[in-house]
């Protein structure tokens, strides 16, 4: 991006120079040539920086955001989901991060916004960290922070004419009994715990979507071995 800047700054310098060159040679024959060259220059430069910013804002709407997603767990790798709004879909909790966010933070607080969660309440599972960052060695100015599961690019129908984000999906479980906060507390409510049977009959009803139910399929081949219900395989 700031290398387009830089390019379109000098590409103004060059053309100003240029006109300012020819204005002064015809000068001698033409007297109001310099005061039409400023003119140009002045014209160019607005219609220049009107495009900019139009694509500028354009990009802005229509390109691609980042987000986070949690699969929570429970004792019993129950999935937690809650229902949203704007997709009408039961879904895991998560949102968009926000433009100075890092998506390790920014999960944290879709949690508490969405339904409630305190980090206190859960923890990002060490059994999908390739390293523990809890006992990371000390090393200087760089600090080991938890890593997604998986992440994805999602085109569903977004709010603000946005086309897409990319999902960064960290797995959690909980630290106890989940305690739903007074409904005034939180953006969306209707939170609940589902098994993976519940989650495949969900699909098929077209409550939540099928990535949700393979995402969720792949934790528990992780925690329970390759022979989960529906995998290839499966008894």
């Amino acid at each position: 991006m700031w290398l387009r800047y830089a390019r379109y700054a000098g590409g103004v310098v060059a053309v100003s120079v240029a006109l300012n060159l020819v204005a002064s040679w015809l000068e001698v024959s033409w007297a109001p040539a310099k005061r039409v060259s400023v003119a140009l220059v002045g014209l160019g430069l607005l219609a220049v920086g009107l495009v900019q910013g139009i694509r500028s804002v354009y990009s802005w709407l229509r390109g691609g955001r980042y987000a986070v997603e949690a699969i929570v767990l429970d004792e019993q790798h129950h999935l937690m989901l809650y229902w949203h709004h704007f997709h009408q879909r039961f879904l895991p909790p998560g949102g968009r991060m926000g433009r100075l966010e890092l998506p390790h933070i920014a999960i944290r607080h879709r949690l508490a916004e969405r339904v409630g969660l305190s980090d206190s309440q859960y923890e990002f599972d060490p059994r999908f960290q390739a390293v523990d960052v809890r006992e990371s060695p000390f090393l200087g100015r760089v600090r080991r922070v938890p890593a997604p599961f998986l992440v994805q690019v999602e085109s569903h129908n977004q709010r603000r004419l946005v086309r897409l984000h990319y999902d960064f999906i960290y797995v959690l479980r909980t630290l106890g009994p989940y305690q739903p906060p007074p409904s005034a507390d939180v953006v969306w409510t209707n939170v609940c715990f589902v098994d993976l049977a519940t989650l495949e009959n969900m699909v098929q009803n077209a409550e939540t979507f099928p990535d949700v139910l393979d995402a969720y399929k792949r934790v528990l081949r992780v925690l329970t071995g390759p022979h989960v219900h529906g995998e290839p395989g499966a008894s």
